[in-house]
């Protein structure tokens, strides 16, 4: 009987032994597989936030640009300074003003003259090399971006191409006598560079009646 007992019991030990071999060696298998997958999966992951970021710049910084970044000379977008309008490699892009496919022109002291009701749309005046261009307008004190492509409570809008135009509402400019507009534009990857100011002056409807009309049709 106790030679018996021992046999039962060696039989069991060395059957829980073989048990945990076999456990042992699927688990280093299985840590051998998951070291395996670990740089491919931290490579993936690059991979991916490199594709987002190309996507993100891609759909273009006007879009995405923070209200708390200065559209101004000195602050940098993209990781590249903005460029004044001095340096501009293409100095004929400007901001421009039309109403009822018309191009409002500048008064002769430099300014479009407005009575604190009117609504502008505002676009880019870009060559046809820059068919995909891409820009944020900012406003002063006095109007606000309204509609489609607007931002940052107003102050801003976005936009794209030189076909496409923001909304301009100057209704609140009887609490300023000037309200000043302007744009950062960029194409591709490259830093963001700014336009001229374009600029709306304050009259009485009696003064913008002595106005002489000059306007261009689109």
């Amino acid at each position: 009987g106790l030679r018996q007992l021992r046999s039962i019991y060696f039989s069991k030990l060395l059957r829980s032994r073989r048990q945990l071999c076999i456990m042992t060696s699927a688990s280093h298998k299985n840590n051998t597989i998951m070291n395996r997958r670990a740089p491919s999966k931290a490579i993936l992951n690059i991979l991916m936030l490199l594709l987002m970021w190309r996507i993100e710049t891609a759909s273009g910084f006007a879009a995405w640009l923070k209200c708390w970044i200065e559209l101004e000379e000195g602050d940098v977008i993209m990781n590249q300074p903005i460029i004044p309008p001095h340096q501009s490699r293409e100095p004929q892009v400007k901001v421009e003003a039309f109403q009822n496919g018309k191009t409002i022109n500048y008064d002769n002291d430099n300014s479009i003259s407005i009575t604190g009701e009117d609504t502008f749309q505002i676009r880019l005046s870009a060559p046809p090399s820059l068919a995909d261009v891409q820009y944020v307008v900012e406003t002063t004190q006095g109007a606000k971006f309204v509609g489609r492509g607007s931002m940052c409570e107003g102050k801003r809008a976005h936009g794209r191409g030189r076909q496409s135009a923001v909304l301009l509402d100057v209704s609140h400019a009887e609490k300023v006598d000037t309200i000043e507009v302007w744009a950062g534009w960029a194409t591709d990857f490259q830093a963001v560079t700014l336009t001229e100011r374009l600029v709306f002056r304050r009259v009485s409807v009696a003064e913008k009646e002595q106005i002489p009309m000059n306007d261009n049709e689109l």
